[in-house]
């Protein structure tokens, strides 16, 4: 049950991710992994100077699982045992102020999980905020459902940036709470000028 549990936190971050991002990537942009209270910064390749750099900070607790294909996963010092995650991912493409909705947003989130892996659920959007950060548009999308038994809770954050798509997903499995971690790192995000 507990690798039931993992898989499907991290499947869920992921389908997020699909979701709203192309699901192809190119060349990745190495990150170093922060220290306590340092700020997540990609290192500069050249490719987003002229938008500038998608920064945030991870919770103490916090420790990178994986990076791989442009994403990174933290889990908390809590795993396996709790599922609970923060994924970024940085991947290509374009993005268009005003083009989503919830009703939209919705419907493209149970489709990726019925393409992506066979798997049907309800997704119910709590709040869905149209944002700008460093004057980059942008979405706050906070949902639940519930997906073979496991009740989930997500927040993720979607911000575009030239011609790249940013994304901070924020996922609670059943009764774990990292609401206040999650709301400060989401509260961290910067823009650096390229």
């Amino acid at each position: 049950m507990k690798n039931i549990k993992i898989a499907l936190a991290l499947i869920l971050a992921l389908v997020m991710v699909l979701a709203f991002a192309s699901c192809k990537t190119e060349e990745y942009v190495e990150s170093e992994k922060p220290v306590s209270g340092e700020t997540q910064k990609p290192k500069d390749d050249g490719a987003s100077a002229a938008a500038g750099t998608f920064g945030y900070e991870v919770p103490q607790d916090f420790t990178e699982l994986e990076k791989k294909d442009g994403q990174i996963t933290y889990v908390s010092d809590k795993y396996p045992e709790e599922t609970s995650n923060i994924v970024y991912t940085e991947s290509p493409g374009a993005y268009f102020k005003g083009a989503m909705t919830a009703e939209k947003l919705e419907k493209t989130f149970e489709l990726a999980f019925k393409n992506q892996y066979d798997l049907e659920t309800d997704i119910v959007i709590d709040a869905f905020e149209e944002v700008e950060i460093e004057s980059f548009p942008g979405y706050i999308v906070v949902m639940h459902y519930e997906l073979q038994g496991q009740k989930v809770f997500q927040t993720q954050l979607m911000l575009g940036m030239g011609e790249k798509l940013h994304n901070l997903v924020f996922t609670q499995m059943n009764d774990e709470d990292y609401s206040e971690k999650f709301g400060n790192c989401l509260d961290s995000v910067t823009i650096t000028a390229g």
